[in-house]
């Protein structure tokens, strides 16, 4: 339960540091489950009801806005669920987050990317898919962005310069 309380303690050190360029929370999985025993502990509860779900979806949403309006980078990790569409038969591709909350979670940021791992013999292609397809819920705020590119820093800073930080 305090594991919450010392996220967000770190955040918050990390958003107001004039050091600080980037905040990177690795990831979102994680941080689910802090808020999830934060909110359990608070309760006096040993799993999660219908009913603290909203608080659940309402702090996480808050968390992500306060660092947004900080003005610095914000980059969040998460892994993907996978669910195949009952009308359409097409398997799509949600931010894996607890609630329905993954419906909507990509677009509380300016870009949602998705990184990409295709063996090839003993080799591996890394790439990183930024435009939305009827699979991914993505998008980009980078208006040159390619839908698909390298992911590598130099690939992604040839398009978004404004990604680096400032000397």
């Amino acid at each position: 339960g305090l594991r919450w309380m010392r996220y967000t303690k770190c955040i918050q050190a990390a958003c107001a540091s004039p050091d600080v360029h980037t905040v990177i929370t690795d990831s979102l999985t994680s941080v689910s489950e802090y808020l999830i025993d934060h909110i359990m502990r608070t309760e006096g509860q040993k799993q999660m009801r219908i009913q603290d779900w909203q608080p659940f979806k309402f702090m996480l949403s808050r968390m992500v806005n306060y660092m947004r309006l900080t003005g610095k980078l914000i980059i969040m990790t998460a892994h993907e669920s996978v669910e195949k569409d009952e009308v359409d038969g097409i398997i799509k591709y949600f931010v894996m987050v607890p609630s329905r909350l993954k419906d909507t979670f990509a677009g509380m940021f300016s870009d949602a990317w998705r990184m990409e791992c295709e063996q090839i013999g003993s080799n591996y292609k890394y790439q990183v898919r930024t435009k939305p397809t009827v699979r991914f819920a993505l998008g980009t705020s980078i208006l040159n962005m390619p839908p698909v590119i390298p992911a590598t820093w130099e690939d992604i800073a040839k398009y978004a310069p404004q990604l680096n930080p400032k000397s």
